[in-house]
């Protein structure tokens, strides 16, 4: 005759916690890493008021060895209910923000043929980097700021952050092709015309998100692999390299921010520079102009 499985558990004693005891009464399923987690609560008198008798039932010996590990293991939010409130409501805003108001801008560029120009073409990208910035991660951003935790496993999170690191840095890059777009027709508005084709700025453009596509995707996924071990603990959510690394972290924030943005401050300070030029040679030239429309009636 076959014996039934009897599983395994052992008790626990936990005590409540003054005013606000731990309602293992609600305790649910927590499925983290494989491992699942049954807890049942036995009502028991004998035990008295001071203590609750809580059977686990383990299926993995990873599980935390008493329920104070279990309550640690998800920390509570590090805000309270009115600032939950308005993290809430100003993430969302700004995500919604960033999500109309990009798609405005490709939707017009797309539907409207007068609109489709070299310029707008680079305006179309950034657009597309700051829609999936607005879209994706601002909000799991804003979720993982109210809840004080990562909730959503680790997949997720290398998946987020690639996204989340792709569409910045591109739309980061995408502002240096436009400055670089608008210096060389202020200073060079003759020759640069001529060389300025839809083909150049594709290739500009599939440059910029091929740069970042290589920087950043690749070695979020694989890093842990690189490392021999993911050194990011269940609940946290962050580039394992950047924590681990500190010449890596150095390179790639030069790389993804500091040059891009030192770059553009220089073009921006020359475009200034020569705006101010031509507006102190507007005078002589209209002053010539005038000369020889005079020089001209005379003659006649």
């Amino acid at each position: 005759m076959a014996h039934a499985t009897v599983p395994k558990y052992r008790e626990l004693k936990q005590p409540n916690r003054g005013k606000n005891p731990v309602s293992y009464e609600q305790a649910r399923i927590w499925p983290t890493q494989g491992v699942r987690l049954w807890v049942g609560v036995r009502a028991g008198a004998e035990r008295g008021p001071g203590a609750r008798r809580v059977d686990v039932m383990l299926n993995d010996s990873s599980v935390p060895a008493n329920l104070t590990e279990l309550a640690a293991a998800l920390p509570a939010s590090p805000y309270s209910l009115a600032q939950t409130i308005v993290i809430a409501i100003v993430g969302s805003v700004l995500s919604v923000l960033t999500v109309v108001g990009n798609s405005m801008v490709m939707i017009s560029i797309k539907i409207d043929k007068q609109l489709q120009t070299i310029s707008n073409y680079f305006l179309f990208s950034l657009a597309v980097a700051d829609f999936a910035v607005g879209l994706i991660s601002m909000p799991l951003f804003t979720m993982f700021t109210i809840f004080g935790y990562w909730p959503l496993g680790p997949h997720i999170c290398d998946t987020w952050l690639a996204l989340d690191y792709l569409a910045s840095n591109a739309s980061v890059l995408n502002l240096l092709i436009i400055s670089f777009d608008r210096y060389f027709s202020v200073t060079r508005p003759l020759t640069y015309r001529a060389k300025r084709t839809t083909r150049r700025a594709k290739v500009m453009i599939g440059g910029a998100w091929g740069f970042s596509l290589v920087l950043w995707p690749p070695w979020i996924y694989a890093w842990p692999y690189i490392d021999g071990e993911r050194k990011v603990p269940p609940h946290e959510c962050y580039i394992q390299f950047i924590e681990t690394n500190q010449f890596i972290t150095f390179g790639t924030a030069i790389a993804a921010f500091y040059v891009p943005v030192t770059v553009m401050c220089i073009l921006y300070y020359k475009i200034w520079r020569e705006t101010k030029k031509r507006q102190k040679d507007l005078p002589n030239l209209q002053g010539g102009k005038k000369h020889d429309s005079s020089k001209r009636s005379n003659s006649r």
